[in-house]
């Protein structure tokens, strides 16, 4: 809404994604900065992961969702015995109400991962929001990934910031009322073992991805003000 409201009165509106509408009188497509000069790197033994499985990262934002963590509850036991490995973050407020599940060794459960960017250079297929950081990143790395929006959120944003990557068949969308543990692993597992699908949605994100947005956005803040 701050955004909206300030596009009638700035000298230029940078935005994120190609198909963003505004009134602004001078639109530039920058991207988000994201992973500009990123050196961050990540080891999975930190989570005591191994190199040798698929990794699927599940984590609905920096917070958690108490709306989607009550049905994880349910969800993760289903993983259990699978071929691949889950990193679920919970977000810190409910990361004790998981002590209680059995789960097998191929899953992770923890509160929150520092610099969480990092992770997504070794995950396989990510499960996540659709906030726009989090989709830049998404793009910037170019991270398969199965997006569920808030549905919280002023003017359904996150469902249209998911769909401008659905659209363009570069992710999976599942709307958080349908969410449950047979379209969320089918979905999963799609992905993990359809290498055509996941070799064309990287190659549609790399399409999209903008690798100098820092530099673009400084470049034009120079060009307004002055040097």
């Amino acid at each position: 809404m701050t955004n909206k409201f300030l596009s009638k009165y700035v000298d230029a509106l940078c935005i994120s994604f190609p198909d963003t509408k505004s009134k602004a009188k001078r639109v530039v497509y920058t991207g988000n900065p994201s992973s500009e000069d990123d050196k961050s790197t990540f080891d999975k033994k930190e989570f005591n992961l191994s190199n040798n499985k698929k990794l699927v990262l599940i984590v609905m934002g920096s917070l958690g969702s108490k709306v989607v963590n009550d049905k994880m509850k349910e969800i993760l036991p289903k993983f259990n015995g699978k071929d691949y490995e889950v990193l679920f973050i919970t977000g810190n407020d409910y990361f004790d109400e998981f002590n209680n599940l059995k789960l097998d060794k191929n899953i992770k459960i923890v509160p929150f991962v520092n610099n969480l960017k990092r992770v997504f250079k070794k995950t396989d297929v990510l499960v996540s929001r659709a906030g726009a950081t989090t989709m830049s990143e998404i793009i910037s790395f170019k991270v398969p990934s199965i997006l569920i929006p808030s549905p919280y959120v002023t003017d359904n944003h996150q469902y249209k910031n998911a769909m401008s990557l659905v659209e363009k068949d570069s992710a999976l969308l599942i709307e958080e009322k349908n969410l449950n543990s047979d379209i969320l692993i089918s979905n999963i597992e799609k992905l993990l073992n359809d290498n055509k699908k996941i070799n064309s949605i990287k190659n549609n994100l790399s399409m999209m991805s903008i690798n100098n947005s820092a530099s673009k956005i400084y470049d034009l803040i120079c060009e307004i003000v002055g040097e």
